[in-house]
């Protein structure tokens, strides 16, 4: 185990995999090991690997002594199964365990353990991916103040980290960017001295204080956290890890939200090429990095392809979380602005609508991640004649985007399209006002 954490801390991943492996084939400390040599294979993207040797291990739990040391291993097992079956999508799966190893931990550790915070973290990570914020938020600070109480040394800073970057990230899916921001600049320091700088769990942490960067509009700091981010796992566990993918997903995202879509087409492009070999057509992944990859084609020109994509992507993700999930929410509201822009305004409606409650519904009322659907919803309206009821939905966007920075384009938008409104109403001196607001904007 030595070696094997040892090769880890190097970043050596290739080589404590090896390690991991000899080490469990020969029957050494089989369950301690299993944890090691399996969150080695999920982050290679091997699950089938990572399950067979988890079962393995929590198959040897039961030939140890009854007790506090057994529960431990046991659950930290079962949480990182739970992480396997999160990466493939079997949230089915994965909810039972998870339940199993959230007991254990209640159990088994003593309050100020820090090796209790990874297996609390992995279970709070399953409830966001469900969109049980608040269950995931009452799962993370568990671990926040178990890390609080732990005695000083690397294993404290280890599980801070683990559980600021896990705040950090459930922070900015509720739209509080600042306080996001704080947290996972708080992981990346703790985790680049607890784990490396070339590290995985640096890289998570860069990956997501970019997806904040760029959900806030602070385009030119985010794409130098996914770059450094790509060069850390494509090191560690090559080119052809679903986490490279993600990288990619990101990079496209960031370009599609700057308006470069030429840029952004080959980063969506290889982030669905990577995933596909990786997962299969049918992954909740692939869906997403297909629906990312509908919204750029889109802009340049292909809608019918873009539709298409989304389709299928909705169909997939219904099929894993339901109708009402966020990110279905997120590609109805891109089918709607394909229906829109071919005049089936009736349709487009609707479904803006649909988005519109279901992400009200997720997020609250005043999350920043409403405003794109307020904004199009409103130009709808507005073609339909409904100029009062427009006029309040511009208003409404403008006001959950007071989150973000007051350059992100989707406040330029918003304003030039209220503009419009105004003038198309006669009220020449507020749309003056809005346009100027829009051109003193700068350009990301």
């Amino acid at each position: 185990m030595v070696q094997i954490r040892s090769l880890r801390g190097r970043a050596d991943y290739r080589s404590a995999r090896s390690a991991a492996r000899r080490a469990w084939e020969s029957g050494e400390d089989r369950a301690g090991v299993s944890i090691e040599l399996g969150r080695l294979d999920e982050e290679f993207g091997d699950y089938p690997a990572a399950e067979q040797v988890l079962s393995g291990g929590v198959r040897a739990t039961d030939q140890l002594p009854v007790g506090p040391p057994r529960d431990r291993l046991r659950a930290a097992l079962l949480a990182m199964r739970v992480r396997v079956y999160r990466s493939q999508g079997r949230f089915a799966d994965a909810s039972p365990v998870a339940d199993e190893a959230l007991l254990l931990n209640q159990a088994a550790f003593s309050p100020g353990d820090p090796t209790a915070c990874e297996p609390l973290v992995e279970v709070g990570r399953l409830r966001q991916d469900v969109e049980d914020i608040d269950g995931a938020e009452q799962v993370f600070r568990r671990a926040g103040e178990i890390a609080d109480k732990a005695a000083e040394g690397p294993a404290k800073s280890a599980a801070h980290a683990i559980t600021l970057g896990a705040l950090g990230g459930l922070e900015r899916v509720k739209g509080r960017y600042a306080s996001a921001e704080e947290l996972l600049r708080q992981a990346l320091e703790l985790g680049e001295t607890a784990f490396g700088p070339h590290s995985l769990e640096v890289a998570n942490v860069l990956n997501d204080l970019g997806i904040t960067f760029k959900f806030c509009g602070r385009f030119s700091e985010a794409k130098p956290l996914y770059l450094r981010a790509l060069t850390i796992i494509e090191s560690g566990v090559g080119p052809e890890a679903p986490d490279v993918a993600s990288i990619y997903h990101n990079l496209g995202g960031l370009e599609h939200a700057r308006g470069d879509y030429l840029a952004g087409e080959p980063y969506a492009r290889k982030a669905i090429e990577i995933r596909e070999r990786a997962l299969g057509a049918d992954h909740v992944a692939v869906a997403a990095d297909k629906a990312a990859y509908a919204s750029i084609i889109d802009r340049l020109g292909r809608d019918d392809e873009a539709e298409s994509c989304l389709r299928q992507a909705v169909a997939v993700l219904e099929a894993a979380f339901g109708p009402e999930h966020y990110e279905i929410a997120v590609n109805l509201n891109n089918i709607a602005a394909i229906l829109q822009r071919r005049g089936e305004l009736a349709e487009a409606e609707t479904l803006y609508r649909r988005s519109l409650r279901m992400k009200e519904s997720g997020l609250g009322p005043q999350h920043p991640a409403l405003a794109n659907t307020l904004n199009n919803l409103a130009v709808t309206c507005q073609r339909l004649g409904r100029a009062a009821e427009a006029e309040a939905l511009f208003r409404r966007a403008l006001d959950v985007l007071q989150a973000v920075e007051p350059d992100h384009p989707t406040i330029r938008r918003t304003l030039r399209n209220y503009a419009k409104l105004m003038g198309s109403r006669g009220r020449t001196q507020e749309a003056a006002a809005l346009t100027a607001r829009a051109d003193e904007m700068t350009t990301p």
